[in-house]
């Protein structure tokens, strides 16, 4: 088996960021679209992402981001990244986490698919960003796909 390029969505070096949604626990932040989709189907390997908390964030914190696909207003949440930094330290520090994730097994997206991500927290007073947001995929040859694979989308 030949060995794939990997890459990464966003490649430039800022990512994408997304805020969490505020006023009640869990609300959902907007989606963040990434790209209208591919010139060649996709399999995603692996995710990363800075959560950036405030001073007023509690120490105690949940997140999720969401990455989904489908067109805008009716995108599908397909794959779920939850994480729980700690947001300020016993000193009073802010942090910031970096999360690298990699997939246990490959989750593939036809080409021509737009993806996008949202996030969401624990806490009601949201105003968590997660930024520098990148997902790891490599392409896939239509030949290489199970046709089972494409009944699902």
């Amino acid at each position: 088996m030949a060995l794939n390029n990997i890459y990464s969505l966003s490649s430039n070096s800022d990512g994408f960021a997304v805020t969490s949604g505020s006023g009640s626990a869990w609300a959902l932040g907007s989606f963040v679209e990434m790209t209208t989709g591919l010139s060649k189907p996709i399999a995603v390997i692996g995710f990363s992402c800075v959560v950036s908390m405030t001073s007023g964030t509690p120490a105690a914190l949940n997140t999720i981001l969401d990455l989904a696909i489908g067109a805008s207003g009716f995108e599908i949440v397909k794959i779920q990244f939850p994480s729980n930094p700690r947001g300020v330290t016993l000193n009073g520090y802010v942090q910031q986490a970096t999360y690298d994730i990699s997939l246990p097994e490959p989750f593939l997206i036809p080409e021509g698919t737009r993806i996008s991500v949202r996030g969401s927290v624990n806490d009601a007073t949201g105003g968590i960003s997660m930024g520098n947001i990148k997902i790891f995929y490599y392409e896939k040859e239509l030949s290489n796909i199970n046709n089972n694979f494409l009944s699902f989308f």
